[in-house]
């Protein structure tokens, strides 16, 4: 399902078939820096993710705010083909609406928002993992599975795994956990 959920794919192995005590996930073009200082000798590292862990749950990359005159789903219907957008956003919301109906209104307050953690990017416990894993595959398979992408540019057939990667601030509006941001960037 890589071409669908792009690396929710990985998200599902390291889930299904890891049981270390911390866990994460990061691009192979984006990487997170132990602090506001940016260059290569400073990525993000077991000792600082250790000590990080002590104090909080989960560690995300900074939210960065949009403009007020842009909304979350107004970005993400322009980054895309239209058609994609619509069927992918019809079929996430019925899911959700279907498997976690608590979370409904979450998801429409946060693709009405203009602050999400963005990327699938995350370092975190693995019982965070598992709680965020088993709410999030609830759904998320369902919705790859019905979709039909064969007719959308390559881009445009991630449109589930863009959803997906607007969960982690979904889901994260109910939890009570400690987050620490950190800043990332491309490479």
């Amino acid at each position: 399902m890589n071409e669908k959920i792009n690396e929710c794919t990985a998200l599902y192995w390291i889930w299904k078939n890891t049981s270390h005590d911390y866990v994460g996930l990061n691009h192979y073009r984006r990487y997170f820096y132990n602090n506001s200082m940016k260059n290569t000798g400073n990525y993000l590292n077991k000792e600082v993710v250790s000590n990080l862990l002590d104090k909080y749950d989960l560690i995300l990359p900074e939210t960065h705010p949009m403009s007020v005159e842009m909304k979350e789903i107004d970005r993400l219907r322009t980054t895309m083909d239209i058609h994609a957008f619509e069927t992918g956003y019809t079929l996430i919301r019925k899911a959700i609406k279907s498997n976690q109906p608590d979370y409904l209104q979450v998801f429409d307050d946060v693709m009405n928002s203009h602050n999400i953690f963005v990327c699938n990017m995350f370092v975190t416990k693995h019982e965070v993992l598992n709680a965020y894993c088993e709410w999030l595959f609830s759904f998320l398979i369902e919705v790859a599975e019905e979709i039909d992408v064969s007719h959308y540019d390559d881009y445009s057939k991630r449109v589930v795994g863009f959803f997906a990667e607007r969960m982690w601030t979904v889901w994260l509006r109910k939890q009570k956990l400690r987050i620490k941001e950190l800043p990332y960037d491309e490479i």
